[in-house]
């Protein structure tokens, strides 16, 4: 049976960075490889207020989002469950013979809650992945674009294949998230329909109110909106599928049921058939 001193010698000669703070954000222990992304010894954070063993810059305090670390921190611990944060901008300060300077850099992180047996959290971990060799930060614009290249020699140490993964991981299905969001927002009514059969991939809300609340996804058109068949759209979506080209309309009458079991209701719309090329 592995004893103690056994958990912790694994815990320190992790691949992973690992962060372990109490639930008031004091620092409690950190794996090998997190200490040597921050240039940092346990005696010098262990024992700590997470946020005064790494504060922000004075200097330029927008390159350290204490508020977005902190935020995600305490909704892991409210919640119980781990909080993603898929890129942060967090500087760190590096002890250099000129004293102290703050290294620019980003970060994917993770935090996870730890529960004792009564279900309230003892612990949370973060593991932070760095992701700074993947963007690149415009001063003036004050954004960071991704750019999907190999990490330099310098950070291959901290910034492994698995690493890497899985925070293009992160990043991705947080894009991918976000873009979802701005589709379903969408004040027109979209829908975005697969294959020969038209057959919905996915519905935004708008769409949703257009035709009433009813189960479309994974279904045909026509199945899905059987009151539909028959006006004429058949031809006009088959022909973008076939062609390429896109369709346009203008004030069309449509008839459609609003509501389970209720009347069929004609409607103007204004539509557009755009095709979508897999390249």
């Amino acid at each position: 049976m592995m004893k103690l001193s056994d958990y912790q010698a694994l815990f320190r000669a992790s691949p992973y960075p690992y962060l372990v703070m109490a639930p008031d954000l004091t620092i409690i222990g950190a794996s090998g490889a997190y200490l040597r992304s921050v240039q940092r010894t346990e005696a010098d954070i262990v024992g700590r207020y997470v946020f005064d063993a790494f504060p922000e810059d004075p200097d330029n305090p927008e390159a350290t989002d204490i508020t977005e670390v902190r935020a995600s921190l305490l909704r892991a611990l409210a919640k119980g469950e781990p909080d993603t944060t898929a890129f942060v901008r967090y500087a760190v300060p590096i002890e250099t013979p000129e004293g102290i300077k703050f290294d620019e850099r980003y970060w994917s992180t993770v935090h996870t809650p730890v529960l004792g047996e009564d279900g309230t959290p003892i612990m949370v971990v973060q593991n932070p992945v760095d992701v700074t060799e993947l963007y690149r930060f415009d001063e003036q614009s004050q954004v960071a674009t991704l750019q999907l290249t190999p990490p330099s020699s310098n950070n291959a140490e901290n910034f492994n294949r698995a690493q890497m993964h899985e925070a293009l991981s992160r990043i991705l299905n947080n894009e991918r998230e976000h873009l979802r969001s701005l589709f379903n927002q969408a004040p027109g009514f979209v829908a975005v329909l697969m294959g020969p059969k038209h057959v919905f991939e996915m519905v935004n809300e708008a769409y949703y109110q257009l035709v009433g609340h009813r189960e479309l996804v994974g279904k045909a058109v026509w199945e899905a909106l059987p009151e539909v068949a028959g006006q004429g759209f058949e031809e006009f979506l088959d022909r973008v599928y076939t062609t390429g080209e896109p369709w346009v309309t203008r004030a069309m009458p449509i008839a459609v049921q609003r509501e389970r079991d209720g009347p069929i209701l004609q409607r103007y719309i204004d539509l557009v058939y755009e095709p979508y090329r897999d390249e």
